[in-house]
């Protein structure tokens, strides 16, 4: 079964953070697609309400397609944000997976964070495709 959803903040700017939600029931995965400039605020939002949606599935794989993103953190931002997913309940059981063009200009950041995730032993990967991604989400049970 096949599940989605949409969610976004209010628009307050044709560029203004947005995501989707697909739950794909057979993989027990859920995928969101991101697209937008993201600040620490929208993005934390988006992480608390994919979490509850995994909450209430009883899913603990994510992937992240952020190809069409717009980060906007700074770098104490994203030192912060392990222990602000982990506020969220968002845990080590967890399989999270982004997906990021190599050229991005954000790939520095998306580095950044995946080496304070995973020195922490988060479960979380970087991905160029989504095929792969979602391989990797859904290999561990």
């Amino acid at each position: 079964m096949l599940m989605k959803t949409k969610s976004a903040l209010p628009p307050t700017a044709p560029s203004q953070a947005s995501w989707t939600t697909e739950v794909r029931e057979s993989d027990r995965l859920v995928l969101v697609t991101t697209q937008g400039k993201f600040t620490f605020t929208s993005l934390t939002t988006m992480m608390e309400e994919v979490h509850e949606r995994g909450l209430e599935l009883e899913i603990t794989r994510f992937v992240f397609d952020d190809r069409l993103i717009r980060l906007r953190l700074t770098t104490s931002e994203i030192y912060s944000l392990p222990d602000a997913l982990e506020r969220l309940g968002w845990h080590r059981g967890m399989r999270v997976a982004a997906v990021i063009p190599s050229n991005s200009g954000g790939a520095d950041d998306y580095k950044f964070f995946h080496s304070l995730a995973t020195g922490r032993a988060f479960a979380y990967g970087l991905f160029a495709e989504l095929d792969p991604a979602i391989a990797w989400a859904v290999a561990a049970e």
